[in-house]
């Protein structure tokens, strides 16, 4: 509590003010406390501010006048300093004659005629000069503090604390409603674990195999089995994906399957045919509705590494394109270096010379039914570089590329990625359209029926 001394009457400090405050309502004045140690630092920092205020405040009052400079009768200033004649200046240096302020009045005669505000000092003795020389030392104090802070208003300081409670509010807000997200999340997955769970149970208590159960329940994943074990892919989004329907999908009576977007039919009837189908009648064959033939070529012996031409494939080619029916080749590779790809693209070329081809010239890289080939152990890095090898120099050579292959093969023994400017024909006997990523041609069957070939004969879609 101090004193106003220009109205007499005592003035409560801020500092008893907020205290007061804080006995009334401890809540209230406490809330912004609580919601952070940067925030009652503020708060520390702005108590120290108005205690400042209440300090300069009183000074203000007093009947000091800090400034005040000597007069022309030699009076000396608060802060002047004695003149060689003896006068002594409130807390000011003076000559070997002269008495400091709070010193015993020996100087000049006019030290005691000097007015209350002078700043001289009292002849009597008295504390005057003791007192007010101190008050000046603090005032310079104060002011040299105030000077190096900067003016800093009380408007200023509530604006700061009121910006500090709202982030600080804020704050508090945004990591309550993250770790709410966070809590939510988690709960979504446990009931989502759970779900899948119940659901896994279900499938296989009804007899649904273990791999397609696995399928139905991991959907953002494909699931393979290789070496006595289930593996689990990520599915790759940045690759081009396929847009195929199963409901898109209609099967006819003779064991042929149409793809139909409304009552549109977009695909088209196409069979893959090797010396395995012995001799065919390809008048026949144009007359089932067969518009795409890929006639298998030449391949290279798995275990030998010899380069063999089909025996059937000058006669395919021949009643392919006599009948009408758009003609493509495909060659079974089995290269394990850069050189043999180009031993086969040469070979390639030559028998395709003769030709129209209308078609993809595709290399098939499907490993072996044993699983000995030699190119069946190379590693998915070099398997790759090879297929896409082969694929520029069919290109080069005025072809369209494409990649035959299944599902193990597309996705445990080739990286994707590398091959994506390549269209592909995929291989898989159901509708399900489970592998994701775009191909052009689907081989549905390896065991149609046509007119004009005996057996089995592998039916396709070209889109």
């Amino acid at each position: 509590m101090t004193e106003n001394t220009l109205t007499g009457r005592p003035q409560r400090s801020r500092a008893a003010s907020r205290a007061s405050q804080r006995r009334q309502d401890p809540d209230t004045f406490d809330a912004r406390t609580r919601l952070s140690p940067d925030l009652r630092a503020i708060d520390g920092g702005i108590s120290d501010l108005d205690m400042e205020d209440d300090a300069v405040s009183s000074m203000n009052n007093s009947n000091i006048s800090r400034y005040a400079s000597g007069d022309a009768s030699g009076n000396a200033g608060g802060y002047a300093p004695g003149s060689v004649s003896g006068n002594a200046a409130g807390g000011a240096p003076v000559n070997d004659s002269s008495a400091a302020g709070g010193a015993a009045g020996s100087g000049n005669a006019r030290n005691a005629n000097s007015s209350p505000n002078s700043g001289g000092v009292n002849p009597a003795g008295s504390p005057q000069g003791t007192e007010r020389g101190g008050s000046a030392s603090r005032g310079a104090k104060r002011s040299v503090r105030r000077g190096r802070m900067g003016y800093f208003p009380k408007e200023a300081a509530l604006a700061l604390l009121f910006a500090g409670i709202v982030l600080g509010a804020l704050v508090t807000f945004g990591v309550t409603k993250a770790g709410e997200e966070k809590r939510i999340r988690k709960a979504v997955e446990e009931r989502s674990d759970e779900t899948r769970m119940n659901q896994m149970r279900e499938s296989l208590s009804e007899g649904t195999s273990v791999m397609t159960t696995l399928r139905k329940a991991y959907t953002d994943e494909l699931v393979m089995y290789k070496d006595n074990k289930y593996i689990f892919l990520p599915i790759d989004r940045e690759l081009k994906l396929h847009d195929f329907h199963s409901e898109n999908v209609t099967e006819l009576s003779s064991g042929e399957w149409k793809y139909t977007e409304g009552k549109k039919v977009i695909s088209r009837k196409g069979i893959d045919v090797s010396s395995h189908q012995g001799d065919i009648d390809w008048k026949k064959v144009a007359s089932d509705g067969v518009e795409y033939a890929i006639v298998r070529a030449m391949y290279r012996g798995y275990g030998s590494g010899k380069l063999v031409e089909d025996e059937k494939f000058k006669d395919n080619a021949n009643g392919a394109v006599e009948s009408g029916i758009t003609l493509g080749a495909y060659v079974f590779t089995q290269a394990i270096t850069r050189k043999e790809v180009e031993e086969e693209v040469e070979m390639l070329k030559k028998l395709l010379e003769p030709y129209e081809i209308g078609g993809p010239v595709v290399v098939d890289v499907e490993k072996t039914a044993e699983g000995d080939g030699r190119m069946d152990n190379i590693d998915p890095k070099l398997r790759t570089e090879l297929v896409g090898y082969f694929c520029e120099l069919v290109k080069e050579a005025g072809y369209h590329p494409m990649i035959y292959f299944n599902i193990e093969t597309a996705l445990l023994m080739l990286d994707l990625k590398e091959l994506e400017p390549y269209e592909k024909w995929f291989a898989t006997y159901n509708h399900d359209f489970y592998y994701p990523y775009a191909y052009s041609v689907w081989q549905y069957s390896d065991k149609g029926r046509v007119d004009g070939i005996d057996g089995d004969v592998d039916l396709d879609l070209i889109f």
